[in-house]
């Protein structure tokens, strides 16, 4: 039997080459068994025969390396569902790849970390991959003799395929990969270390933050890894253009935002400037086309331009509900109609005002303006936007402006029906964005970044932008206790990271250098925290968990923004600090009361009421008839709510409890400590993390698992994987074994299997078995903390429009900033299903099948007799999957620990990337 090298050649087959592979893969568990058995993985679960069974079965003549390379994939992770010592097989197998090319051969990991460290940093300068001042601003022996190859098995297969993937730099030319994982992180680490001072504190802050991130307990955004350390390091994620109602500025912008998405930035834009359609324009004696022909122009560019060949660019366009052309922008996401009037890659949100949610509530009238005839409303938000609209109405009534009457709730019904079709638009709430902006006096946001957490003043020659990073909850996990010293600490050190990334920064527009620098805005975030109350054994609907959740947005919080405050000792505060927040000791979570303050507490009622009492009391010189009115507003105002407490009463009720394990803050004075400086005009964030925590290995924010059970697809095809906390938690129960058929067939459910406990099923509720209160309960209380925004994502399991109004009513009165995509599973479809027979007849789904359809590029890379090689069932990757054509196993003849280790996927079940797809979800994002 002959197989087909690479380069075309052919040779006869050495099978021993191939348990040569399975052998390394082994002893690197071996190499590395302190970090395996920390893991919980045992050695002896490993039968190396058994899977060279599985491999030979699938061999014919002519067979190319590559499909070997798969084969053994294959055979490995179809085995990790039961036991997830064979995903650490698998990844081994990966590594391998890695080091041959990146280690020009076969070493220890532990020897050629170290001892080739130079030469690599060498080589990509001289390739030109790399800055040439890495080579020259550092300590390289040191840094070498720092690095820890054993970090590499705290990566997933998953999560080193991200990094193989996207990631790792290779030479242009061959493809080859040149950077080992922990080489790279520790160029992230030098790309960011690398705006410090004296040699000295460049290798000392290399060190740090190469451990927090290669420990992954820390992990900053995706164009930041992508960048780093690179002859063009772009490392923000998030950027705000404004566009302006002038044609040469529109296509200055459309310049911008192309620039902008070059260099792996996604672009939020806020077109409410844009006069409407059949809006006249004086200097040439016509008509405006409207928004949508423009906003269609950005719609080709980021379709266009690609972000390095890694992904496509990525942009959100807002719009504020009052526009004449809002019912046209809403409808651009329709699967069907003009495509001159849709948008293929273009995101879009309604940004909306209070004014607009309040006649929404009470079925009130609302009219839409001309941007160009009101001007006023794009830049005032509260009370004085509310007086502002209320002129323009008067204007419109007396026949001096254009204007269009409609009900408030007809336009947001239909929207709502929209964003149920496709899920768009998004929602996000200017007055809470703004009323709470600690930065206030240099102008108002009108709307936010593509992924909805980050809030961003633009001007034309001024574009602020941002730089995020994750801390991944579940390593801050000990013995079943929150290591909240440790939390605080990498906390401090991921503040620095990310102030460094603003000077470390390459520019690729003059206007983003000098907002950004303007403000030093940065976004700390975390993720993991559903994997968090897993292993916490928290049911996510349960007072612990939001207690914990409290807690951890709190510490975030304040330990975030009194690192800040040392930073700005240090360095210097930001440059617009005087006149904001911070300068009057204001901090984020004081500017809750002014949210509900501005609500509640009418000045126009206090003016009437004044008016009315004056009178009847003027006989009194006692009486003050405004502090009276005040006294009445106050009484009616907290009859209705408690500002203080708003969120806390309707998260916790009356029962709010209290641990005097968690740490306690002095927050007074940390209020007067931020009177003296600041390094950060904003600190914290809730970004998405859809990609990273895939490197992290944990679940993305504070989201929820989509489902226990799904599908990914990698380099060997496509493979279920199924939540490892619930698996372990079964074992424990020994329940595992008697019922892993029963989820899989349930697709991803418990709740309706009887033998699992009621306790079990509390914890492992998936996304849609949440009450949609509890994603908004869980964004309302971090956003008392939080001084950005929320990427908040979330889940019906209705489509009843009018409940999925209530939802958005409600997430716009506690105070959310902005909500994400909206998921509903009628709607979604999958793109590639396996088909198998009948499970609920045959309950076979653990053991031999055929698959009925093949996809085309199976059958044409195999012989026509290559069914009878003896191969049980065949697994055809998704077209998705161009590296990965085919990918055939078959079960043990022997298989270990009885039917294991061969799982199909239902014909419903939901492949995890396609949903994510459906949705155009988190790939185009920066994070």
């Amino acid at each position: 039997m002959e197989v087909t090298k690479r380069s075309g050649l052919k040779e006869k087959l050495d099978i021993e080459k191939i348990r040569t592979v399975l052998d390394n893969a082994y002893n690197l568990l071996k190499e590395f068994k302190d970090t395996e058995k920390h893991s919980g993985l045992s050695l002896e679960q490993v039968s190396i025969d058994e899977i060279m069974e599985d491999i030979e079965i699938n061999l014919f003549d002519g067979i190319e390396t590559a499909a070997i390379f798969q084969h053994i994939l294959h055979s490995l992770l179809t085995r990790a569902i039961d036991d997830p010592i064979y995903d650490a097989m698998a990844r081994n197998v990966l590594l391998q790849r890695i080091y041959k090319q990146a280690f020009g051969g076969v070493y220890s990991p532990k020897k050629a970390y170290k001892e080739l460290f130079v030469d690599y940093i060498d080589n990509a300068v001289e390739l030109g991959l790399l800055d040439e001042r890495l080579a020259s601003y550092y300590d390289l022996e040191l840094l070498a003799h720092e690095l820890s190859p054993q970090r590499d098995t705290l990566l997933k297969f998953n999560g080193l395929y991200n990094l193989m993937d996207r990631y790792l730099i290779k030479d242009l030319d061959t493809g080859n990969i040149l950077e080992a994982p922990q080489w790279f992180w520790m160029r992230v680490a030098m790309g960011v270390a690398i705006v410090e001072k004296t040699e000295e504190e460049r290798n000392h802050w290399a060190i740090e933050f190469y451990n927090m991130m290669s420990s992954m307990e820390f992990i900053p955004s995706t164009p930041t890894l992508f960048n780093s350390g690179t002859k063009f390091p772009q490392l923000s994620s998030c950027f705000v253009v404004d566009l302006e109602d002038d044609l040469s500025k529109i296509f200055e912008t459309v310049k911008q935002v192309g620039m902008l998405n070059k260099h792996a930035g996604g672009v939020g834009l806020a077109a409410t400037k844009l006069r409407a359609k059949d809006s006249i324009i004086h200097s040439i004696q016509g008509k405006s086309s409207g928004i949508i022909p423009f906003l269609k122009i950005i719609d080709e560019t980021i379709t266009a331009v690609s972000q390095g060949g890694r992904r496509r660019g990525s942009a959100l366009a807002s719009l504020e509900p009052w526009h004449l052309d809002v019912f046209d922008f809403i409808r651009t996401k329709r699967k069907w109609g003009d495509d001159s009037q849709r948008f293929k890659n273009l995101k879009i949100a309604l940004f909306l005002n209070d004014e607009f949610m309040k006649r929404v509530e009470e079925n009130g009238d609302w009219y839409l303006f001309d941007p160009a005839d009101c001007p006023k409303l794009i830049n005032t938000y509260g009370k004085k936007f509310s007086r502002e609209y209320s002129k323009c109405i008067r204007k419109a009534l007396s026949g001096k402006i254009r204007h269009k009457k409609i009900k408030a709730m007809e336009l947001f019904k239909e929207a709502i029906e929209k964003t149920a079709e496709t899920g768009e638009p998004w929602y996000t709430f200017k007055d809470p964005i703004n009323i709470r902006h600690p930065n206030k006096h240099t102008g108002t946001i009108l709307t936010t970044n593509l992924c909805t957490e980050q809030l961003l003043v633009s001007t034309y020659d001024s574009i602020e932008s941002c730089n995020l990073g994750s801390l991944v909850l579940p390593k801050f996990l000990s013995n079943s206790t929150f290591d909240w010293d440790r939390f605080q600490a990498i906390t401090r050190k991921a503040i620095r990271f990310l102030d460094n990334v603003i000077d470390a920064n390459y520019y690729a527009l003059s206007a983003v250098e000098t907002g950004t620098k303007k403000s030093r805005k940065i976004g700390l975030g975390f993720m993991g925290y559903q994997d968090l109350i897993e292993k916490l054994k928290l049911p996510v609907e349960s007072k612990e968990a939001f207690r914990l959740l409290d807690k951890i947005g709190e510490t975030m919080s304040y330990v975030a923004i009194d690192a800040s405050t040392e930073l700005a000792k240090e360095r210097g505060t930001y440059p617009n600090f005087e006149g904001s927040d911070w300068s009057k000791g204001i901090i984020p979570i004081d500017t809750l009361e002014y949210l509900f303050r501005e609500r509640f507490l009418d000045k126009d009622f206090l003016d009437e009421c004044a008016g009315s009492i004056s009178y009847t009391t003027s006989a009194c010189s006692l009486v003050n008839p405004r502090q009276v009115c005040h006294a009445i507003s106050e009484m009616r105002y907290h009859r209705s709510i408690d500002y203080k407490n708003i969120v806390d009463d309707y998260v916790y009720g009356e029962d709010k409890l209290e641990d005097d394990t968690l740490p306690t803050f002095n927050w007074e004075e940390l209020r007067e400590k931020v009177k003296q400086g600041i390094r950060n005009a904003c600190q914290t964030t809730l970004a998405p993390t859809a990609t990273i925590s895939i490197i992290a290995g944990t679940s993305q924010s504070f989201e929820p698992y989509y489902a226990l059970v799904y599908s990914r697809t990698n380099i060997a095809g496509r493979f279920l994987e199924v939540n490892e906390n619930f698996i372990n938690d079964l074992k424990d129960l020994g329940l595992w074994d008697k019922l892993r058929e029963d989820v899989l067939i349930q697709q991803g459910s418990i709740q309706g299997i009887k033998e699992i406990p009621k306790d079990i099923k509390a914890i492992y509720k998936t996304a849609y078995e949440v009450d949609t209160d509890i994603y908004i309960k869980q964004a309302a209380i971090l956003q008392k903390w939080i001084d950005s925004s929320i990427s908040r994502n979330l889940y019906f399991n209705t489509r009843d429009t009018n409940k999925i109004i209530d939802v958005y009513l409600k997430a716009w009165k506690y105070g959310l900033k902005a909500t994400y995509y909206a998921f509903m599973p009628a709607k979604i479809k999958t793109e590639g299903k396996y088909v198998h027979e009948d499970i609920k007849e045959t309950r076979a789904i653990t053991s031999h099948f055929e698959s009925k359809e093949q996809d085309k590029s199976a059958t044409a890379s195999q012989p026509p007799n290559s069914s009878e090689n003896g191969s049980k069932h065949t697994i055809a990757a998704s077209s998705q999957s161009t590296q990965a054509k085919t990918v055939s196993s078959a079960s043990s003849s022997k298989p270990k620990n009885g039917n294991k280790g061969k799982l199909v996927e239902s014909d419903n079940l939901m492949p995890l990337d396609e949903v994510m797809k459906e949705k155009g979800y988190c790939e185009e994002c920066g994070n």
